[in-house]
């Protein structure tokens, strides 16, 4: 494994700075000061020997002699330090003070020199020494504080050498997976922990990793052995990428938490959907009673009518069987509104499905008649022909349109200036997208509210919550689409929103 991997295993390695250096012990520490003097000797032997041939002065001599004093001392302790000092000392005294080859000192101004030479010496040495171990103290600290914050985000990191196929782990990777720090790491032991279902998709993802040699992005499910289940994030970057060295590091984040808080969001948003739904069909009570009233009201009149046939002297079973007919269609029609009215009360989770967005308007349609008879609104429908199918929950689509419409016919209530319109469009733009519009001819959007139409809890209301549209936002997100408001050119408003057709890829 290259030195790529080596922070990560903590394996023994030579050390890279004086703390370690000093930390080791025993005979690893006498081995390595014995190769350290005898290299430390050896490199002032051949600057001696260089500088004497060149007939170099004490000053420049001395000069070169610090530059690798200064080397040699950021290798050990301050301890080498003097002794390097002190040898280079004994050198320039030697070689390069008259009279040479002799430890005596004639002239008091050499003195003073070699004097100089060993405080500088020994001053510039303790001071690079001193920001060398300032700078690898706070090494440590950044080091501590990065596990102090992978523990307490719940990340771990991770090398991948996709050419051999050997995985390093930090050790909050370990906790993450479950195992002991002494396991080995592989592909194979991580392909243990992952959910079942989700193997198949992550072995696609190493596989196209280590082929298109690119970084990757994916979140799974691991099944720990106690049936617990933990959802992950994984990241990888290509670290190094030669022909015959393909590796990777990355970050694992345990995202369970917010998978189950994002779940609880769901469920609060779904509940506070069904609240609404429930809401919205007491206020279509009087049109719900209307739109069973009928085929009930036909079935007892074609019923009636039977028995009169019937009770005749010569019974005319020609008209029977025809009213008979006519009470089947209507107690199946009846039938069906008692179903939509069911889908909207029942507390469910969503249910997409393959739709027509059209069969939508009119399923609305069909249960606000009467509410559209009672606010004297003239409902008026121009659908688009050949629209494709969509992935959504009918449902939920039915509370949205229902809360544009109901919207639409209140914004009208104190209009008496001009005909109560309200247009149902439906069409496709130029993306693809399928595009249904709700259109009134009411008073339009305030200017100071414009931006406030979908936040939670905004209402112009006397007797609103300001939820109906933030759930028609959310519902229309969560179907991969958007819905916007804005003002006609001449009177009202229109609330609009998109969907992705089912061959666009709508979310599940």
């Amino acid at each position: 494994m290259t030195s790529l991997f080596e922070p990560l295993q903590g394996r023994k390695q030579w050390p890279a700075s004086p703390v370690q250096w000093m930390a080791m012990h025993g005979v690893d520490r006498i081995r390595y000061l014995m190769l350290l003097w005898v290299v430390g000797c050896t490199a002032l032997g051949a600057v001696t020997w260089l500088c004497f041939r060149l007939q170099l002065s004490i000053a420049t001599t001395g000069f070169i002699y610090l530059i690798v004093i200064v080397l040699l001392s950021s290798m050990d302790s301050y301890v080498s330090s003097i002794i390097f000092s002190i040898v280079a000392v004994v050198l320039l005294n030697y070689f390069f003070t008259p009279p040479l080859f002799t430890l005596q000192v004639f002239y008091g101004d050499d003195l003073t020199k070699l004097v100089a030479f060993l405080i500088t010496s020994l001053v510039v040495t303790a001071l690079i020494r001193q920001v060398r171990r300032l700078d690898e103290i706070q090494r440590r600290n950044q080091a501590v504080f990065l596990a102090e914050a992978q523990n307490l985000s719940l990340t771990g990191s991770f090398g991948w050498n996709a050419s051999s196929g050997e995985i390093v782990w930090s050790e909050p990777t370990f906790r993450i997976f479950g195992f002991e720090p002494s396991v080995n790491p592989s592909i194979e032991l991580v392909l243990q922990r992952v959910h079942p279902d989700d193997v198949s998709r992550v072995r696609q993802v190493i596989g196209q990793a280590a082929t298109t040699r690119q970084d990757f992005d994916c979140e799974h499910r691991l099944l720990m052995p106690n049936g617990s289940v933990k959802h992950v994030h994984v990241v990888g970057h290509v670290a190094t990428d030669k022909p015959n060295q393909l590796q990777f590091m990355g970050a694992i984040m345990d995202v369970t938490a917010g998978k189950r808080a994002e779940a609880q969001l769901q469920e609060a948003q779904a509940e506070l959907a069904h609240v609404t739904r429930v809401t919205t069909l007491g206020e279509l009570s009087a049109s719900i009673a209307h739109e069973l009233g009928q085929p009930l009201a036909s079935i007892v009149t074609d019923g009636e009518a039977s028995l009169r046939w019937l009770d005749r002297p010569q019974p005319d079973l020609d008209e029977v069987r025809a009213c008979v007919k006519r009470m089947i269609g209507d107690g199946r029609r009846a039938a069906e509104i008692v179903q939509r009215i069911r889908s909207l009360a029942r507390r469910a989770g969503p249910q997409k499905t393959q739709l027509e967005i059209n069969d939508v308007v009119r399923d609305v349609v069909s249960l606000i008649n009467r509410e559209v008879s009672d606010h004297r609104v003239a409902l008026r429908l121009e659908l688009g022909s050949g629209l494709p199918p969509l992935l959504g929950d009918r449902v939920q689509l039915q509370q949205v349109l229902i809360n544009l419409v109901i919207n639409g016919m209140q914004a009208m209530d104190d209009v008496g200036d001009r005909p109560r319109e309200l247009l149902i469009e439906s069409s496709q733009d130029g993306q693809g997208q399928l595009v249904v519009a709700v259109r009134d001819s009411g008073m339009g959007i305030d200017a100071d509210n414009a931006g406030r139409v979908f936040a939670p809890f905004f209402t112009t209301k006397l007797q609103g919550m300001g939820m109906g549209l933030p759930i028609c936002r959310s519902i229309i997100e969560a179907h991969g689409g958007a819905i916007s408001a804005s003002n006609n050119a001449t009177h009202g408003a229109t609330f609009r929103f998109s969907l992705p057709s089912a061959g666009m890829g709508a979310p599940a």
